[in-house]
Parts: structure tokens; C-alpha cells; sequence
């Protein structure tokens, strides 16, 4: 019967942590917004000039 006492109540804990980080990562926007834009001038390799290379 001790067992499932420390068993509940080490789940309360634990409950919260999970339902606080869902609403951590649900508040930021993790996985709803697009990734950042790549920046230009690393993608297409320009040079100091703006001419590519």
C-alpha cells in the first residue's frame, strides 16, 4: 500500500512539469512557425561587390 502512495504522489510532480512544458512550447510557437530565412549573401556565395562567384 506505501508503494502506491510514493507512486502517486510522484506523479503530481511530474504531471505539472509535463503540462507547464506543453504550454511553454505551445506558447513559443515550436513547430508552428517556418524556419528563419537563409541569409542571401552566404547562399548564393556573392562577393563583397554583390557579383556572384
Amino acid at each position: 500500500m506505501e508503494m502506491w502512495l510514493w507512486l502517486g504522489i510522484s506523479l503530481v510532480p511530474l504531471a505539472g512539469l509535463v503540462v507547464a512544458l506543453r504550454r511553454t512550447l505551445q506558447k513559443d510557437g515550436l513547430g508552428h512557425r517556418p524556419p528563419p530565412a537563409s541569409r542571401y549573401d552566404w547562399f548564393e556565395q556573392h562577393d563583397q561587390h554583390g557579383q556572384l562567384t
